[in-house]
């Protein structure tokens, strides 16, 4: 029996862009993972200070917001209330770059300050913390915003950054519970983030969206940024019955107009039932591969 062909329709992916306008200012596209992100992101502003030094100095403040019009409202002043990191600044290779005390970020328990309000929470270690580590998380204006800072931490340099790459795409997830009978939250980010090395030591670590860049702006007559034009390649690398193929897809094709595509999100979604089944990045390189049994995928 030979084997039954993939479909040749191209692979649903989306692009983060870094347009023509001065390096510290960068557009971020709402990726459409579906229910992978359930919550787009509309705004970022981070800094990282004093990265790679030693002594515990790194200081971190990273700026979120997410769309969020279809989240029921929150009970932020629940007292049962809390927040986990997963992940703050991990790299491309799940490489995890903040150490807070010693300790992972996500194995550190946030828990709500007192006072706070049902649309407004704050959430810190309970007890002293010389690290000062703190969320906040408004939801106001169908929007959920989180803020994330700490002090006096270690911070690792990323690999890309000492490779001589300009920017590097770096993860921060969190989950908020409102401590009621409903499902926690999740938000998650990958943006990326300049390198910059200090004639004092050290790196500096800076993201910023585009949003209301005058200069990027004027190069777009309506003022908004345009979509890329995607085009897909995918080739069977193998082909073999009754077993998963190897199969190559390869979006370097691809053109942005009025811009630089700096990512490139890959996601395999079953043709019949629409459920995701595999996902690559965000990654640099237009290129990538993965195994999959004969079907029929988009």
């Amino acid at each position: 029996m030979p084997l039954r062909p993939l479909h040749a329709s191209p692979l649903v992916f989306s692009l983060i862009l870094l347009f023509a306008a001065p390096v510290t200012a960068l557009a971020q596209w709402e990726m459409d993972l579906g229910t992978l992100n359930e919550f787009p992101l509309v705004k970022f502003q981070a800094q990282a200070g004093r990265v790679g030094t030693p002594g515990w100095r790194s200081d971190v403040n990273i700026r979120q917001a997410f769309d969020a019009n279809a989240l029921r409202e929150l009970e932020l002043d629940n007292a049962g209330a809390n927040v986990t990191i997963q992940a703050i600044m991990v790299d491309e290779d799940g490489m995890e770059l903040v150490s807070i005390g010693g300790a992972n970020p996500a194995e550190v328990p946030l828990s709500r300050s007192r006072g706070g309000k049902p649309w407004k929470g704050t959430f810190k270690r309970e007890g002293r913390d010389p690290h000062g580590l703190r969320v906040e998380v408004e939801q106001r204006s169908g929007q959920v915003r989180t803020v994330i800072r700490f002090a006096r931490s270690l911070v690792d340099v990323p690999p890309g950054c000492l490779g001589g790459e300009e920017r590097v795409l770096l993860t921060t997830s969190l989950t908020v519970d409102d401590g009621t009978d409903a499902a926690p939250v999740q938000f998650v980010a990958t943006q990326p983030w300049r390198c910059k090395a200090r004639r004092s030591g050290g790196w500096t670590l800076r993201g910023r969206n585009a949003r209301g860049d005058a200069e990027h702006d004027a190069q777009n007559a309506d003022g908004e940024n345009q979509r890329p034009n995607a085009k897909l390649a995918t080739n069977n690398a193998t082909r073999e019955n009754g077993v998963r193929n190897f199969i190559e897809a390869d979006a370097s094709r691809s053109k942005d107009r009025d811009g630089t595509i700096v990512s490139y999100l890959f996601r395999v979604l079953d043709r019949k039932t629409e459920a995701p089944l595999h996902q690559v990045g965000p990654q640099a390189s237009p290129k990538t591969g993965f195994w999959l049994h004969p079907g029929d995928y988009r």
